[in-house]
């Protein structure tokens, strides 16, 4: 335990020095703040282009703005900001690959199961901090500008992003255990977002994918209840423990020259 902690320190510190972190939480303020501001302005914007959509034949009539329409703007940018996240931990593992740096470590007695498991804690540590901090940013300015009690099941819409996000980090370490490259991380992720999406169309395994997760701005509105997204989440949280597992596995095995 007293290696894991230490490698865990080194890591952060490795982290901050590479401005990664303050890079995660810069995105993440932005957007959290960017999701009220564009909701805000709505009115203002169409107002603005009244005229322009005049001579394009489109009446613009009133529109409804209220904390429905923030979260509305924050489930539209959770996925950039998915991506943008996991584009800054996709080399989490493969820059070590690169450098050999991992090599004097383990051959000084770490071991390797705590090496994968210090990375894959940091990357969580990274999502579950920047999302979560994005989400009260946006909580904060709709409650003060109109109130959240407009969305139903707030805050496990926000689990169930969460969750999405969670599986497809670990799913990023763990393509990172096998492949050494990040363009090769990246690829295997988007494959297997991919492979998920296309069985979620499907009516048989459609409710107990991974991103099935992604439609939860239902429950916001009350379109859909809680029980929906039951399956899937359990099933993203068993997809996100073997494949932690799989990386364990494929990691202790690898050739890291």
């Amino acid at each position: 335990m007293i290696q894991w902690t230490a490698f865990l320190k080194k890591e952060w510190i490795e982290f901050t020095r590479s401005k990664r972190v303050w890079i995660v939480l810069a995105v993440c303020i932005f957007f959290g703040i960017m999701n009220p501001a564009i909701a805000k302005l709505t009115p203002w914007m169409l107002e603005y282009f009244s005229d322009s959509f005049s001579e394009m034949g489109i009446v613009a009539g009133q529109v409804q703005i209220d904390a429905l329409t923030s979260w509305a703007q924050f489930d539209k940018n959770y996925s950039l900001l998915l991506i943008l996240i996991l584009l800054l931990l996709s080399n989490l593992l493969t820059e070590e690959y690169q450098k050999g740096t991992l090599i004097p470590i383990i051959t000084r007695g770490m071991s390797r199961w705590k090496v994968l498991t210090v990375k894959s804690a940091m990357a969580a540590a990274v999502w579950t901090a920047g999302y979560w901090l994005c989400v009260l940013i946006t909580y904060g300015y709709n409650e003060y500008f109109w109130g959240n009690q407009t969305a139903d099941h707030l805050f496990l819409y926000c689990g169930c992003l969460y969750l999405a996000g969670l599986w497809m980090t670990i799913a990023l370490i763990s393509a990172s255990a096998y492949f050494s490259s990040s363009t090769g991380v990246i690829l295997c992720s988007i494959l297997e977002f991919a492979l998920s999406y296309c069985i979620g169309m499907t009516d048989a395994a459609g409710r107990y994918v991974p991103t099935h997760l992604l439609n939860a701005s239902l429950l916001l509105s009350g379109n859909a209840e809680i029980s929906d997204y039951a399956a899937s989440a359990l099933v993203t949280g068993i997809i996100a423990a073997v494949h932690l597992a799989l990386a364990v596995f494929i990691f202790q095995r690898k050739n890291l020259c």
